[in-house]
């Protein structure tokens, strides 16, 4: 199972300031536009398309943000559900320290409470 994370440091806020930025980057490789994953500060700036707004809102996948502990509870829900017996987590978080900050809180709230 492959889960798109948004889980940066600043929680249920801050994975909602990121979204737009994943929901620009995941438009643009749809549209055939494949490029780097945008700052939050350039996907608010940027005009979007009526193309690139169609796109983003049909695909969102399966997306948990929040905080490390909202996207724990979340994913041992679908593990539970499933049965998976692997997670691949993946978070597009513009900061490379940020997207390490969210990974290494997801791994501590998910060993602190094992399923």
């Amino acid at each position: 199972m492959v889960v798109d994370l948004a889980a940066p440091h600043g929680g249920r806020e801050g994975a909602a300031a990121v979204r737009p930025a994943q929901q620009l980057a995941t438009a643009h490789l749809r549209l055939g536009r494949p490029g780097p994953l945008p700052s939050p500060e350039e996907a608010a700036a940027h005009a979007w398309t009526a193309a690139e707004r169609h796109v983003a809102a049909q695909g969102t996948g399966l997306v948990l943000a929040g905080t490390a502990g909202d996207v724990a509870a979340r994913l041992r829900e679908l593990v539970d559900t499933t049965g998976a017996d692997e997670l691949m987590v993946v978070t597009q978080v513009h900061d490379h320290a940020e997207r390490e900050r969210s990974y290494e809180l997801l791994a501590r709230e998910w060993s602190a409470h094992p399923g």
